[in-house]
């Protein structure tokens, strides 16, 4: 999800850099409010609280896009900025407002309490935390490859991220369609926010989207922005990352059983 909210963005001639710490934050904060205090809206609950999540995450990108689209402000440097303020106002705003029992001191971890059961994503596969906000990262890739290249406007968006001069010509408003693939990407990122605290954490915690970002922009950048392309990437990292994991945990088991930790070579003798 984070590589397709940094691919929309990407298309169209801008680098949205505020993935993880400004939109992934701002929505799966919302989606935690909107889990936990909106308990009564039954079966639209979930729902509701992904869709809270995504326009969170476009509301926070607003500011960036129209910074760069109507005045030159270089979109890198304004999202890596806000990348600070999603950080330090969610985390005051939970530590201050939203925390369990009120205080930080005593808390083992920085969280809200868990969402309630009407607003969970279903697990797929218990208990581990693949859950049903696959599907959804799916429909969202198959739209977007679709949008980019069977539909008009994704082609005026194309076209202007490729060449701006071009696109003026050709009577595309450059502006409009800059703003809109931005806003887009932020609730896409928002949306992804909102995905991983209702179907993986239950629950916002401070700090959570480490690496989450980054990983986007690198999936989308190694597939250069096309949805198929940029899927196969992801599943290449998500598995390598995975076997690093694995891999690392086996050597500490070895090391706290009294054997020498394997070093490069036996590593690859053992593969």
């Amino acid at each position: 999800m984070s590589g397709l909210a940094v691919s929309f963005a990407y298309r169209a001639g801008l680098f949205n850099m505020g993935v993880e710490g400004g939109q992934i934050f701002i929505g799966a904060f919302v989606a935690a409010l909107a889990g936990i205090y909106l308990d009564r809206l039954g079966f639209y609950h979930m729902p509701t609280a992904l869709a809270l999540a995504a326009i969170g995450g476009g509301l926070f990108a607003l500011l960036p896009a129209w910074l760069r689209v109507y005045e030159g402000v270089n979109e890198i440097v304004t999202t890596l900025m806000l990348d600070y303020v999603a950080l330090f106002l969610t985390n005051y705003l939970l530590v201050t407002y939203f925390l369990p029992g009120g205080s930080a001191v005593r808390a083992v971890e920085v969280a809200t309490k868990r969402i309630a059961k009407s607003a969970e994503i279903p697990l797929l596969v218990p208990p581990h935390p693949l859950n049903a906000g696959l599907y959804l990262a799916v429909i969202l890739a198959i739209l977007a490859h679709v949008f980019f290249r069977r539909t008009v406007a994704g082609y005026r968006l194309t076209v202007a991220g490729a060449s701006d001069p071009f696109a003026r010509y050709g009577g595309i408003a450059v502006r409009k369609v800059g703003l809109i693939a931005f806003v887009i990407s932020g609730m896409i990122a928002g949306l992804a926010g909102g995905i991983e605290v209702l179907g993986s954490s239950g629950r916002f915690v401070a700090g959570f989207a480490k690496g989450l970002g980054q990983n986007g922009i690198l999936v989308a950048l190694l597939g250069k922005a096309h949805p198929p392309w940029r899927d196969l990437c992801r599943v290449f990292l998500r598995c390598t990352a995975q076997r690093l994991i694995c891999a690392g945990a086996h050597d500490q088991r070895r090391s706290q059983c009294g054997h020498r930790p394997a070093g490069h070579h036996h590593f690859i003798h053992e593969q």
